[in-house]
Parts: structure tokens; C-alpha cells; sequence
């Protein structure tokens, strides 16, 4: 059996764009990387000034802005409510906020939450630019929306996602059991199979025969006439594969006793 490319993603894996998706209206992403499709593995709240040695990657970073209000950056910065702007403090900020924001990326971080009270009225300038300089999704979220609720809520995506996941594998599971009672055990079974996974898939006896064949429908469109014209001389039809290719898998299959895996890939 040979998978198709069909580009799925993991029923079981939460994305960046579904996560923001779901928040509350009111949290504005202030810029966007453009990696909404990333998998996010979590959603992490801390004010240390580098969090990166107990981050995993693929993390959504909450911070309240605690690690930019040091001897110099309280005083930097218009979105500060603590004073007055210094050159020199405007250039160690902007420092502080590009070695955060790059720590960060280097650990493979998603995305980065700042949330406004009881620091900052806004989102620091320098911190901004970081973002943008070292691409990484910033995310202003108001007072009104606790980080507690920001964690809730992935964790209730995650969830669903998984309970997905679970009610397609017992789908699955039930057509799998239906097609080994039909008829046509070899053949329904095949073809069920290829309807959940975007696959062709042949079964082959111990003589080298093709005893049954299916494809998905993503497979087969793909390879369209192609795939026709293969099984109208003999081979595999649907497969895209001629069967003499299959010839040197299946021997190495064939010998000796005992389960055996191999793998190959072909061109289609």
C-alpha cells in the first residue's frame, strides 16, 4: 500500500488560526508571521525574562510584560505607565525586547500573547518590532480576557479535537468489521480502507497474483487516465504502479516466515 499526497492534517492537532479563531473578539493580533497553520503543542503563561529552558516547541507564550520593566526598560518606552523616554533607555529596551523575541523563535515558539494591565497600557513598541523583525505572531490580549481563559479555551479545542479523533476511529473500526463479514471480504476491506486513508492498496497471494485492488478517490483522480491505462494492460489499474515494479518488494515479502514490513516508493 502506497500513500497518496494529499496534504491532511491531524485531526488531533490544534493550529495556530483555529486557535486565535476561537478567542474572544476583542484579542487583536497586532502582527501575523503568516504561520497559522502551525501545530500548537500548548499554551504557557510566564514573566522570566528567558523562558526558553522550560518551553517546548510549538508553545503559545503568555506574558504580561514583567521581564520588560527592568532598571531601564520601565522608563523607555510611551506604553509604560512608570515615566519619562531616555535614548539610552529606548536603545536598552529595544535590546531586551529583540533578545527576548529571538530566544523565542529559537525555540521553535509559535506565537507570543502580551496582555495589557497591570504593566503596560499597550503593547511596548520595541517589542513590536521584534516581532516583526525575527517573524513572530504577536497577540494583544485586554485586560478583560484572563490568561486562565486564554489556556481554557485551548485546552476545550484540544479536547474536541481529540474526541474527534476517537469517534473516527470507532467509525472506522465498525466499516473495517462490516467489510471482513460481506461478501467479499478481500475486496470491501481494501476499499473500506481506502476510504479513510488517501491510499491505493493491493492484496497480493503467496502465487503473486493480485487477489484484490482499491484506491481513494483522491488517489485515483490524481492519477486520472493514467491510472486507467495501466490497468487496461494487466497492471495494478488504479495503482499507477506497473506490477513488475511491485516484483522485487514482494519477494523480499514472500521469504522466510514470519510477519515482514518493507517499504518502498515509486514514482506515480
Amino acid at each position: 500500500m502506497e500513500r497518496a499526497d494529499a496534504g491532511t492534517e491531524r485531526l488531533d492537532a490544534v493550529t495556530l488560526g483555529q486557535f486565535l479563531a476561537a478567542l474572544p473578539s476583542d484579542v487583536t493580533v497586532i502582527y501575523d508571521a503568516g504561520n497559522a497553520a502551525a501545530p500548537l503543542r500548548w499554551v504557557e503563561p510566564s514573566e522570566l525574562e528567558d523562558p526558553t529552558p522550560y518551553l517546548l516547541d510549538g508553545e503559545f507564550v503568555l506574558t504580561a510584560g514583567l521581564p520588560f520593566l527592568g532598571d531601564d526598560s520601565s522608563k523607555n518606552t510611551s506604553s509604560s505607565k512608570t515615566g519619562s523616554t531616555t535614548s539610552s533607555g529606548h536603545a536598552n529596551s529595544g535590546a531586551m525586547a529583540d533578545a527576548y523575541v529571538r530566544r523565542l523563535v529559537e525555540a521553535g515558539v509559535a506565537a507570543l500573547g502580551f496582555g495589557l494591565e497591570p504593566y503596560f497600557d499597550a503593547v511596548p513598541d520595541q517589542l513590536v518590532a521584534a516581532c516583526r523583525f525575527h517573524r513572530l505572531t504577536l497577540v494583544q490580549i485586554p485586560s478583560t480576557v484572563p490568561f486562565a481563559a486564554i489556556g481554557l479555551e485551548f485546552s476545550q479545542l484540544l479536547e474536541s479535537g481529540n474526541a474527534r479523533v476517537f469517534r473516527q476511529l470507532a467509525d472506522t473500526n465498525r466499516q473495517l468489521m462490516r467489510a471482513v463479514l460481506s461478501a467479499r471480504p478481500e475486496h470491501e476491506l481494501l476499499s473500506a480502507l481506502t476510504q479513510r486513508v488517501p491510499a491505493w492498496a493491493l492484496l497480493i497471494g503467496a502465487d503473486g497474483r493480485v487477489r484484490a485492488r482499491a484506491a481513494a478517490a483522491a488517489s485515483a483522480g490524481a492519477l486520472g487516465t493514467g491510472a486507467a491505462r495501466t490497468g487496461a494492460a494487466g497492471t495494478p489499474g488504479g495503482t499507477g504502479v506497473e506490477l513488475a515494479a511491485l516484483q522485487p518488494m514482494l519477494k523480499r515479502l514472500l521469504a522466510g516466515n514470519g510477519p515482514r514490513v518493507e517499504t518502498e516508493s515509486f514514482d506515480i
